[in-house]
């Protein structure tokens, strides 16, 4: 009886440590990572085959893995509306083959080889609208974009408007007495002497339309509060560029609260 009991107990503790081994932790990146760190998505083993879903429990992610445990063979990545995000394939862990990307409204975004995660031969990047943009040729680790048009098919020879990040016409000097003339100190920040570097994460359209207004770093509410009222107050941007496509830009601004003696006076 003691043998039968002793049997049982390891046969339940060896399918335990099974099903754990089952699930695979991964980050934002899908690179593994252990249970106890940071995770974004959780991932069921079933042979050598892997479905990874969100915390919210969407599909991110499904492909395959090979007896060491790296990807291996075709992979889908998902949005959270499930519509694909990319797909293509892994050679012992390493992008390699033929790779396809999709904005979010499922238009084409590119498409082209890697091989052994370095992008090789002819890459090409769209419009939302499925007009080409932009033709890159990968040839010996340097990337030489070959060419780029409008979306009327008209080649584009500005090579240093292909590629840029969303920006103000105003001077950094103009944009800090614009932010130091329109701070409006809230009074409870002055009565508790509260001063510091408050950041403020936003997005710029390619309306050049400021969005998305977020406080990452916090002094306190109404300091916070102020300084999304600074930057709603900002001038319309020049919106960025990618491959030669108006595009979202993702800005952090820090903005300075500074208590000085003309402050304190009121």
């Amino acid at each position: 009886m003691k043998h039968m009991v002793l049997v049982l107990l390891v046969f339940f503790t060896q399918k335990g440590i099974c099903q754990k081994n089952n699930k695979i932790y991964f980050d934002q990146s899908f690179e593994e990572v252990d249970e106890s760190d940071n995770y974004e998505y959780v991932g069921n083993l079933n042979g050598n085959k892997i479905k990874a879903l969100d915390k919210d429990g969407n599909l991110a992610m499904e492909g395959q893995l090979d007896k060491k445990r790296r990807k291996h063979g075709n992979y889908i990545f998902y949005y959270k509306d499930g519509k694909k995000s990319s797909q293509g394939t892994y050679k012992d862990g390493q992008l390699d083959g033929y790779w396809k990307n999709w904005f979010t409204d499922g238009s084409m975004n590119n498409e082209g080889n890697y091989s052994r995660n370095e992008k090789i031969g002819i890459w090409n990047w769209y419009y939302r609208s499925g007009e080409k943009s932009c033709s890159e040729n990968h040839s010996n680790k340097e990337k030489v974009i070959t060419q780029c048009w409008d979306k009327n098919g008209e080649e584009s020879i500005d090579i240093y408007s292909w590629n840029t990040r969303a920006y103000l016409d105003i001077s950094d000097d103009s944009l800090k007495t614009f932010i130091i003339n329109n701070i409006e100190y809230p009074e409870e920040a002055i009565k508790n002497e509260i001063e510091g570097i408050v950041k403020v994460s936003y997005i710029i359209e390619p309306s050049g339309e400021i969005t998305n207004i977020e406080v990452v770093k916090s002094l306190s509410p109404e300091i916070d509060k102020e300084a999304i009222r600074i930057i709603s107050l900002l001038p319309k941007y020049n919106p960025g560029r990618n491959y030669n496509r108006l595009v979202r830009t993702h800005f952090y601004f820090p903005i300075t609260f500074k208590l000085t003696e003309e402050i304190r006076k009121r």
